[in-house]
């Protein structure tokens, strides 16, 4: 039997926005020094993704760039960090883009640090077709209440709350083994 899942907001919208934190637009190619982390999770991408290309400010409407440069100033759209396996690791949640037969393409993945230098990959969500490009945020620890099996627990961790342009939700969140999405509502 499929759990029953449900997700109540503990804090307002803008709580999500102001909590969260990701690595800059310079990180993603705009300035002509990388670091070395920085060089390696491109590098990453590049393997794991070779035919998708990082989602940034010029994949998002006039709207919804101005919105998204108030809310985060200097801040690429396409990319968040968190710990979002509860091991305090720094995690990146990357959103990538494609041009494939069914259209524009968008997906969610995550890139864990492993000792050996190399990354896993989760790949968390894919929607097709996609005509205008969704946002992501670091959704912190304890922030969402949901209900698995009968249950009301807080996040434990870290999350990716996922936002498309009409406002509709998700939150991907590890849980034991796996990442779970819920739909969020108010």
């Amino acid at each position: 039997m499929t759990p029953r899942l449900a997700v109540r907001r503990r804090t307002p919208r803008w709580g999500i926005l102001a909590a969260a934190a990701c690595l800059t637009a310079a990180l993603w190619g705009c300035s002509s020094t990388l670091g070395e982390e920085d060089q390696i999770l491109r590098d990453a991408l590049h393997t794991n993704f070779p035919t998708w290309k990082l989602v940034g400010e010029g994949d998002l409407s006039k709207d919804e760039l101005a919105q998204w440069k108030a809310a985060h100033p200097g801040r690429n759209p396409g990319v968040t960090t968190g710990d979002f396996f509860g091991d305090s690791t720094k995690c990146h949640a990357v959103l990538l883009t494609k041009l494939g037969e069914e259209g524009r393409r968008i997906r969610l993945a995550v890139l864990k640090p492993m000792p050996s230098g190399r990354f896993e990959t989760y790949v968390l969500f894919t929607e097709s077709p996609a005509d205008t490009t969704p946002q992501i945020v670091t959704g912190q620890a304890g922030e969402y209440q949901v209900f698995l099996e009968g249950q009301s627990v807080p996040v434990p961790t870290q999350g990716i709350v996922y936002t498309r342009s009409d406002g509709r939700q998700k939150l991907f969140f590890w849980n034991v083994d796996r990442f779970l999405d819920i739909e969020l509502t108010e």
